[in-house]
């Protein structure tokens, strides 16, 4: 098995892998012992790698071959080596010896797993030759303008260049106006004037969806506008000033939102959530408590019930975990 056997050095440079064994070429060989035959027990603790907590593919550890598992118990053994082995690889992870991470990214450290990102990006890039998109706006209308130009483009074409023109402007693009309209855009994807996106109350620095937006009458043709623009910079790796709060992300992401991620968000929710599974409901008084939220809009206060005929169940302590998982599953259409 190649990976088991084989030797690797790095310069003497890089004091954070030496090892006690010196070769003569002054390098530092990295599996001069052989290691130890790897446990059961090692073995059988893949299956952590495996679920998906960390961002890798979720897998069943069954479905893995012996082999499989061995490499992988042997890379989360040996992961801050084998990280520094992948930053000087010039071979992308996908065509190398070590492609069987790319579905286990779990041991690999963000750099490297965002090194494979763009690689595979890049991929996409050169199989799709096209001409470049022009898209002509005015200063004054860049948001409604580039909504225009975009909105209708399908996410195929949206792989081309972008050839931003500013009307009433001269000179070409050489992808100085291109980085000024991402700079632009990602402004005003926030401007008030929209109603798409508010400041979370706590930290006044990452967004959310604001919860009013449906009185814009375009606010869902607009989120999707800007979720084509946030994927294109992405794509062009491009930066914008965009900085979304966890619970957004993990929407995006399609994962289940808790009340901790709310922590930021909704601060005192957080707070009575905390209270209510840490503490002895008939203790502290809290034992007149149902299965109803109680939401805000318009300044006017609405209580919705969390299951059917929820304001006619008691939360108690045996069930109040089931009241904070319910508020969980309602926290997703208020995002």
């Amino acid at each position: 098995k190649q990976w088991y056997q084989r030797r690797v050095t790095i310069t003497a440079g890089d004091k954070a892998f030496r090892r006690r064994n010196r070769n003569t070429s002054g390098s530092f060989d990295l599996l001069a012992e052989s290691p130890a035959p790897l446990s059961v027990e090692a073995i059988d603790s893949v299956s952590s790698l495996s679920s998906g907590g960390g961002g890798g593919t979720a897998l069943n550890i069954t479905d893995l071959s012996l082999d499989t598992r061995k490499f992988i118990s042997f890379a989360e053994q040996h992961r801050i080596v084998l990280n520094q082995i992948l930053r000087q690889s010039t071979t992308p992870l996908s065509d190398g010896p070590f492609q069987v991470l790319v579905n286990h990214t779990r041991v690999l450290d963000f750099d490297v797993k965002r090194r494979y990102f763009r690689q595979e990006l890049e991929k996409i890039e050169e199989s799709n030759r096209r001409e470049d998109i022009a898209i002509r706006i005015k200063r004054e209308h860049v948001f409604e303008e580039s909504f225009r130009e975009l909105h209708r483009r399908t996410p195929e074409e949206l792989k081309s260049r972008l050839y931003v023109i500013f009307e009433g402007e001269e000179g070409q693009d050489a992808g100085g106006l291109l980085r000024e309209w991402y700079q632009i855009i990602s402004r005003e994807i926030f401007n008030p004037h929209y109603a798409l996106f508010t400041t979370t109350p706590c930290d006044k620095v990452t967004y959310i969806c604001n919860s009013f937006s449906y009185v814009n009458p375009n606010h869902l043709d607009y989120f999707k506008f800007v979720g084509r623009v946030i994927a294109k910079a992405i794509f062009d790796n491009k930066h914008l000033d965009c900085y979304f709060s966890r619970s957004f992300y993990k929407h995006i992401l399609g994962q289940q939102v808790s009340f901790r991620d709310m922590e930021a968000e909704d601060y005192a929710f957080y707070k009575s959530m905390v209270f209510l599974l840490e503490n002895d409901l008939e203790e502290v008084g809290l034992d007149n408590l149902d299965f109803t939220m109680e939401i805000e809009e318009f300044g006017m206060n609405e209580v919705r019930e969390l299951k059917p005929g929820g304001k006619n169940v008691r939360v108690t302590n045996s069930n109040k975990k089931e009241k904070s998982t319910d508020c969980d599953s309602a926290l997703i259409p208020l995002l």
